[in-house]
Order: C-alpha cells, then structure tokens, then sequence
C-alpha cells in the first residue's frame, strides 16, 4: 500500500482471523500459516514497520483477531481527539493483548464484527471513530458480559497528529432504502423500492429478484399441495435458504410424526454389488475409479514432520468409489441452471472443464444428492437447513471421508508424498506455488500459475488413474476436523460434532508442503473459496 497511497488519502485496514503471542510478541496468522509454525506468523513489529512506510492521512486498523492489542501505543490522552483535519493512526482490536477474541457462533459474526457492523449500518449521521469505538466496546462487554473487552487506542506508528478518521455518511435516500430492501429479502420490499424508485440504480436487480422470490412462492404453493415428504425435501434441496424453509422442515417433522411414509433413506438400504451399479457416466470427467478395501497407515509416513496433526496411525477401508478429477464448473453449473441457483464465481480464469471454485462444503453436499437423483440413485444425505446427515449405505454421491481421501491420493496407502504417486512436486505435474522462494527439497522450482487449470490438463494422475489430488483446488472431505486417533480405526467418518470440515490435497496456491497429500486443511462448511472444490465418491 505504500506504493499506492497517497498523502490526501484515507485507509482502513480490516484483519479478520487468528492471532498468537510468542514470547511476549503479538502475531497475526495469515489464512495459510499453520498455528503450530510461529515462523509463518506476522509479528506486530513487522506490521508496524510495514505501516510507518504508509504516508496516508488516517490509518484506521480493525482487527478481529486475538492479541492485537500489542499494536498500540502504551498510553494516550484522547480528550485531544476529534479533529478530521488531523492526520491520525487509530486502531480498533477485538480484545486486549492478553486476551482471546471469541468467534461466536459458527456460520456467523463474531461478536465483535457483529457489533462492528451494526454501528456502521445504522449509523445516520457523520461517524468518528472514537465514537464508533466506544460504542462497539460497550455493547461486545455487554454481549460476553465482559469475557471479551475491545480496546481502542493510537497506533504505535509514525505519522499521528491526534485527528480522527470519520465515516460519512451516504446522501442518498435511495442508497437506505435499497439496503434495507436487501435486508429485507420480501417479494413486498422490492415492490416497494421498484413503487419509489422506478428507474433507481437497482431498479433491475430489484425486478430480477421479485421475479425469483415470485417463482419461489408458486413453487411453495405447488409443494404445499402435493403435500408429501418428498415434495418438502425437494423444496429444502431448491431453495436451501428458502423463505419457507421453516414451514417445509416443520411439515417433515409433522408428516414424519403422522406416519405417512417413511422417507427412503431412513429405510434400511441394502447393500449393492459392483455388478449390480447403474452404469456410471461416461464423460470424461464424470467417471469413477474403484478404489479395492485395505488397510493402510495414515498420516505423516514420510516422515517430513512438517506439522503435528499428521500422526500417524493405522486404518481399514472397504471398497469405494471416487472421481477421476475434480467436479467441474461445467457439472457444478448444470445444477445451477436446472435449481436457479447463483453460479460460483471463476475469478476470471474461465469455466468449462476447470474445477469448481468458490462452492462451499454445504453447497457440495446439495450437489451430491442433485446429481444422485438426476442419475436414479439413492441420495447419499438428508439436509435440513445447517444439519447433514449421511446415510453411508446409499449408492448415491457424496463426499469422500478423510481416510477415503488419502489412501486413494496414496494409491492405496503406498508411501508416496504427492497425489500422482511421486515424491518429488513438479510444476509441470502439479498446480502449486512453484516459486523459489517456497522451494523445498521435495519440490521443483518453476511456474507458479496462480489460477486453477483444467482438470487432468497436467495429464499426471496416479497409478489409480485419479488426477490432481495434490494441488489446483483444495477437495472438501465428509469429516468434521479433529485429532487423528492413536488407535487402529475401520471406515472412519471423523469426530460427530465440530465447527470446520476437512480439506484435502493443496491448491494451486499452496506451498509444497501443503499439496502433500498428508497435509490437513480445514474450513467453516459455509466457506467459499476461489482454492476450494471438491470430487465425488460413492459407496458400494
């Protein structure tokens, strides 16, 4: 930024994640440093450094992190405060050095953001920060009952003359009106700003999306009159955060409790030959390779030591079946047109035969039981709402498990370091950071892409015929994220509970020694993430 910035200009810098103390220093942990690797951490020494090269007017720092408070300065009398023609150097830290900040409820703000954001919303008039900070940190006290307490103070970096940075306020009716509309989310509320604002700036997407909320009203009708689980679970899968969701699991519970048909999937499903699978699909992209039960070890078996969740441990596995490659933006879109579902973002890199990006674990799981059905197979999850249940005896597609993942990556538990059977990561052979200074000695330096590639485009899959299960995206796996057992497992499916899911195999962003197919990786299910996709699997 401070190549970028000017002296007139104003910057807010918003962080939000992990944050760490090492002997007595604060720490930032980027999005792909390990907690357990302090030398991937970036010190409050380096961000102050880094900040004094910014020649801004007002800097203001929000950080929704632990420990951040050891980016202030000790002490200072803000009565001086105030002035908008000052230059300024302000921070906004989500708990004081020596205190964790809480993350709240999983799939939603931390209470910090959470207070952060509502100030900013309905604030109507010209907002400094000094007043926005006080205001955030009576009412996050509040909300923990003070087992979190933000603090707000100078920056310890050059260039402060006790101004004050201020939000100003939007002038625009319009602008309210549109984001409450968007608050709303009611077929009335955009009927209402489309009455007020006939040729308004969203005019058009307030039109596009009455007409989607009217087509969900008629579809609701049309599942209120068939009047069946099925037509209930049809809307939920359609319309996942639907306006009637509530009522459709409430009409499920209700019918469920009357006894009027026992959903398939709660039925006991018997188990079904190799012979006796409806043929698979011949796309090219489409395909599964059976990978034969064994029992193998899993976990660091190289012995690179790179992190300390990869013990190592035993694990028996039957028959599956898992993807050739990586789900596509060409098969994730199908499920887009034929549902009206918003179509992931390609970042710019193109779609066609590339993996799906930006699609979350959530999203995966809806298009596993959305491609079970189009093919006449058992759906392999029954979703209501946040809660997926798997029902592991269906033939439908589902999301491979951890220990499916890696044994297959390791064509079939053999001791190799990378997805395609080697040990040595080579760009040509796989999409990674393959830059010098993230060289290792397991790795080859050479192009680093910074973008997905076509599935099997590399043309190195392993000896089981899979393709990139190291590097291009990341693949969400079933598992909740936890600590691997020190006792032998058969078919693991990870703990019960949790707050993130498992990733596995690198992406085209990732250093080589997080494309090692021992390597765990994890993300809220709600996460979407231009490295993210995932492959299926099914059962036997």
């Amino acid at each position: 930024m401070k190549d970028k910035v000017k002296p007139n200009d104003n910057l807010v810098i918003y962080f939000s994640g992990h944050g760490e103390t090492v002997d007595d220093v604060g720490y930032w942990i980027p999005v792909e440093a390990h907690p357990d690797r302090d030398d991937e951490f970036v010190s409050t020494y380096d961000l102050k450094s880094r900040l004094d090269a910014i020649n801004s007017f007002h800097t203001f720092v929000i950080a929704d992190a632990c420990f951040s408070g050891s980016l202030f300065l000790s002490y200072k009398d803000l009565s001086a405060a105030g002035y908008e023609t000052k230059r300024s150097r302000w921070g906004l830290a989500a708990s004081h050095s020596r205190e964790r900040a809480l993350d709240g409820t999983p799939g939603e703000n931390s209470p910090f953001a959470a207070k952060l954001l509502k100030n900013l919303r309905e604030n109507r008039e010209n907002l400094g920060v000094q007043k926005l900070a006080a205001a955030v940190i009576e009412e996050v006290e509040a909300m923990t009952k003070k087992k979190q307490t933000p603090v707000f103070k100078p920056l310890d970096v050059k260039g402060d003359d006790s101004g004050q940075f201020v939000f100003r306020v939007k002038t625009s009716d319009e602008v309210f009106a549109w984001e409450a509309t968007v608050r709303s989310n009611t077929a009335e509320a955009y009927d209402d700003y489309l009455e007020r604002y006939p040729t308004g700036p969203h005019a058009t997407k307030a039109l596009e999306d009455l007409k989607k909320l009217e087509k969900e009203a008629l579809v609701w009708v049309d599942t209120q009159r068939r009047e069946t689980l099925s037509a209930y679970r049809e809307y939920l899968l359609d319309y996942p955060n639907g306006q009637y969701r509530a009522q459709a699991r409430n009409r499920i519970d209700e019918l469920r409790k009357k006894g009027t048909g026992t959903p398939p999937l709660m039925a006991e499903i018997p188990k079904i030959s190799v012979s006796a699978q409806p043929a698979l699909s011949t796309s090219p992209t489409g395909s599964m390779v059976l990978i034969p039960a064994g029992t193998f070890n899993m976990g660091d078996v190289m012995g690179d030591k790179e992190f300390n969740n990869e013990t190592v441990h035993s694990v028996t596995l039957s028959d599956f079946l898992i993807g050739k490659h990586e789900v596509t933006f060409d098969e994730y879109d199908a499920l887009c047109e034929a549902t009206n579902r918003k179509k992931p973002k390609d970042e710019g890199w193109g779609r066609s035969q590339r993996p799906v990006i930006n699609v979350s674990w959530e999203d995966a799981v809806a298009y596993c039981n959305w491609r079970s059905k189009q093919e006449s197979l058992q759906e392999a999850y029954s979703i209501s709402g946040s809660t997926v249940t798997a029902h592991w005896q269906a033939n439908g597609y589902r999301l491979p498990t951890e220990a499916e993942w890696e044994y297959a990556a390791r064509e079939g538990g053999k001791k190799v370091r990378f997805g395609n059977g080697k040990d040595i990561a080579d760009p040509k052979e796989i999409n990674f950071a393959a830059s010098a200074s993230y060289k290792k000695e397991y790795s080859v330096v050479g192009e680093y892409r910074k973008k997905t590639v076509p599935v099997g485009s590399l043309n190195s899959p392993n000896s089981l015929g899979l393709h990139d299960m190291s590097g291009n995206v990341w693949e969400w796996c079933w598992d909740w994220y936890g600590d691997y057992p020190s006792e032998a497992q058969t078919n693991p499916k990870g703990p019960s509970t949790g707050s993130y899911r498992v990733l596995r195999g690198g992406s085209w962003r990732n250093y080589p020694q997080g494309c090692r197919v021992a390597f765990r990786g994890d993300g809220t299910p709600g996460l979407r993430d231009g490295r993210a996709g995932f492959r299926l699997a099914r059962t036997l």
